[in-house]
Order: structure tokens, then C-alpha cells, then sequence
């Protein structure tokens, strides 16, 4: 193919329909871009571990060169959890040549996602991407991080009988609709929960109370499951 740089073009013994020559020889230059826009940078990263989870974090994409706007569009930017599309928008900064790749529904933790960018980007000069490109990065896994009351605690008052935990980074508030996720037991027998544990992303805490609140001298057991 043409090679990119400046060209020039002459043109000479041109004659009009009356035959006069073209006097004096016509030149013009031009500048060729036949090279393609590749990927330069990436976050996060292929094979990156711990990425943080949550409404908060994006895909963020870099260029060699300026991107035709019109190309930078949801449809060619994908990102999978497993073998299932998660929606996306697309979102080109044209002065930082960056676009930006933010999960509709966020990411969840502990799972793990592959990133996919069409071939059908092109450059201000319409050339397009040798191919498209794909990698893959993990989010981190929930840590219980505190548990109020506290584990092994021997004189909880009674009159306050909710329960909290704290995790870092979000738990999935899909897996708190899964069987014997949470499960309070006293004495060993498992008793019912007031409400649906509720999880408050900002304080990152998960909340739940037994129906009959919390009962003097008694020993109880919570546990967490699939979170």
C-alpha cells in the first residue's frame, strides 16, 4: 500500500478539448495516513487481579491516534461475565483519545470479565483496526471485614437486636435472594429474619434482625454463605 507521509502529484502534457497544452505543469501535495489506530494502553489491565467492584469502576480504553466519532458507538465495544453480554455505553474523549467503557449495571465482585473491541473503529482518515482485541481481568472477591455484634462477644444487650456486617468491596445483592444465604441460629435451630437483609453500598454494610429479636442467655450463630 501507499506509505504515509506527505505526497505529491504532477501533472503534465494535459491538453483542454481544443487541444491547448496545460501550461505550466500542475503540482499538488497531499498528505497519505495509512496507518492504522492500535491500542496503547488499557485499565484495567489483561489478566488483572482484584479490580475494585461496584457502580464505580470502568473500562478505560487508550489510542494511538484520534478516533472517528462516529465509529466509537456501544455496538463495538463488549463486555462479558462468563459467556453473557453485560450492556455498556461508550464514551470517547477526543483531546485524551480515551474512550471509556462503563457497565450499565456495574461490575460484580469476585467475578470475572472479558473485554472485547470491534475492528470496526477507524481513524479521522477511515483506516480501521488490523483486528479486534480481547482481554480479561477479575474483580475482587468480598472480604467480611467486622460483624456487629462481635464474634464470641458474651454480653450483648439484648435491646437492640439488629445484626450488621461489614464487607469490602460490595457483596452482590443477587446473592442475598439465594437460599441460606444469610442464616441466623439460635441454640442451633435456625429462626426467621424480620425483612429481607438489606446491603447499603455506601456504608458497604449488610443488615438484618431476627423476628423475635434477641433473647437473654441465649447463644447464637450467624452465618454467611455465597456472598
Amino acid at each position: 500500500g501507499t506509505p504515509s507521509g506527505v505526497a505529491t502529484i504532477v501533472v503534465r502534457g494535459a491538453a483542454d478539448g481544443k487541444g491547448n497544452p496545460l501550461a505550466p505543469d500542475s503540482t499538488g501535495t497531499f498528505t497519505v495516513d495509512a496507518v492504522r489506530p492500535t491500542i496503547v494502553n488499557r485499565s484495567p489491565d489483561d489478566q488483572q487481579e482484584d479490580v475494585a467492584a461496584g457502580s464505580g469502576t470502568a473500562i478505560v480504553v487508550g489510542f494511538s491516534e484520534p478516533l472517528d466519532e462516529a465509529t466509537v458507538v456501544d455496538a463495538n465495544f463488549a463486555l462479558r461475565l462468563g459467556g453473557v453480554l453485560a450492556p455498556v455505553s461508550a464514551i470517547y474523549d477526543s483531546a485524551a483519545q480515551l474512550v471509556t467503557i462503563a457497565p450499565s449495571e456495574g461490575l460484580l465482585p469476585g467475578s470475572e470479565y472479558t473485554v472485547e473491541v470491534s475492528s470496526a473503529l477507524a481513524d479521522l482518515a477511515g483506516n480501521r483496526t488490523q483486528k479486534s482485541d480481547s482481554w480479561t481481568f477479575r474483580t475482587r472477591v468480598p472480604q467480611l471485614l467486622s460483624m456487629t455484634p462481635v464474634s464470641g462477644s458474651t454480653e450483648v444487650l439484648v435491646d437492640d437486636g439488629r445484626i450488621e456486617a461489614v464487607f469490602d468491596p460490595p457483596i452482590r445483592r443477587q446473592a442475598l435472594q439465594a437460599p441460606g444465604a444469610v442464616e441466623v441460629l439460635r441454640e442451633g435451630q435456625q429462626i426467621e429474619l424480620r425483612e429481607a437483609p438489606l446491603f447499603d453500598e455506601e456504608n458497604l454494610t449488610l443488615r438484618f434482625e431476627p423476628t423475635e429479636g434477641l433473647r437473654p442467655g441465649s447463644r447464637y450463630k450467624v452465618s454467611l454463605s455465597g456472598l
